[in-house]
């Protein structure tokens, strides 16, 4: 049958929002509002492509210092960053350079 579900299905558990939230440990808004732009994502490692802001982090910096720069933004929301690149696609200098971060949940959920 693939990916079809049938109804009733017994193994099948529907629960709302804050109870499977307490039930993995997470908080309101821990890993939400994320986008990943990876084809045929694997749910384990995200990318995200953003703006680092002006000369905080210019677009020669190195991967460490990228990392070190967007890992608290990511943290807040429960995502743990293990890579972070600048995207040359991005826009002009002048609004900052586009960056293209790859991020993981900050602790395995299953």
């Amino acid at each position: 049958m693939g990916d079809s579900v049938r109804f009733p299905n017994k193994a099948i558990q529907f629960m709302c929002e804050p109870c499977a939230r307490a039930l993995l440990g997470l908080r309101p808004g821990e890993l939400a509002n994320e986008n990943c732009i990876t084809p045929d994502c694997s749910g384990n490692e995200h990318e995200n492509v953003v703006r680092g802001i002006g000369p905080t982090l210019p677009a020669d910096a190195p991967a460490d210092t990228a990392i070190a720069y967007f890992s608290p933004e990511y943290a807040e929301r429960g995502w743990r960053v293990i890579s972070a690149e600048p995207d040359p696609r991005g826009p002009s200098p002048w609004s900052g350079p586009m960056w293209r971060i790859v991020f993981t949940p900050a602790r395995k959920l299953w």
